[in-house]
């Protein structure tokens, strides 16, 4: 750690505590880790999707029917062969929900 902390020498002191603080964090995650892996597994007996997917988003991930506006495919099958690609068409700061398909590779 102390070698990543040196390549932010000459950086101001709030910058600095702020970076040497979630370090510290991270740090201390990551020992946690190690010492009780079990800590690391999600929950998936209650709980069907991964925390970072917002509770409104979930009846739209349950949906069969739902309507595709990009295809991931790298067969050039689908409007792209990069994900990338998809997240580049999406418009920036919209409140609208974009539903990428991202086929198996075949």
């Amino acid at each position: 750690m102390d070698t990543c902390m040196n390549g932010f020498g000459g950086t101001n002191d709030l910058l600095m505590g702020q970076i040497l603080t979630n370090t510290n964090n991270v740090t201390t995650l990551v020992n946690n880790l190690l010492v009780n892996p079990s800590l690391g597994h999600l929950s998936t007996k209650h709980d069907q999707f991964p925390p970072w997917i917002e509770q409104g988003d979930h009846n739209l991930l349950k949906i069969s029917n739902i309507t595709v506006d990009v295809v991931v495919a790298t067969d050039r099958s689908g409007n792209y062969t990069k994900v990338m690609g998809a997240i580049n068409v999406a418009p920036e700061y919209s409140m609208k929900c974009i539903v990428v398909l991202v086929r198996k590779r075949i």
